[in-house]
């Protein structure tokens, strides 16, 4: 894993692209809990270990469970349909089209 990071900074060098160490995290997908992560660095700056990463909306955990990306998902879409059910209204609110736009642009659509 060292001699990948050390392309990987060697390539950003190359193409002056900045790697934000402070922002750069590791995470070692493993099923086994004997497995113990090694020293990495990056330059000169080691790496922290976390037990999940979010790339591009989608939360990884070490040992890809997808249960704590599902449980965003989950609050997500919630917060939305809370928010729906407060257009609609019993007495009052938008009608049934509308909010079948509304739940198709964010609810359906939401990474």
């Amino acid at each position: 894993m060292q001699l990948a990071l050390e392309k990987v900074a060697a390539w950003a060098d190359n193409w002056c692209v900045t790697i934000n160490r402070d922002k750069t995290t590791a995470t070692l997908f493993t099923l086994s809990a004997k497995v113990q992560p090694g020293r990495l660095t990056l330059g000169d700056t080691p790496l922290k270990f976390e037990d999940q990463q979010t790339y591009l909306g989608v939360t990884y955990d070490k040992r890809m469970t997808w249960k704590h990306h599902i449980m965003n998902a989950e609050a997500k879409a919630r917060r939305k349909l809370n928010i729906m059910k407060k257009l609609a209204g019993s007495q009052w609110g938008a009608n049934e089209k509308i909010l079948k736009t509304v739940y198709q642009g964010t609810v359906t659509t939401s990474p």
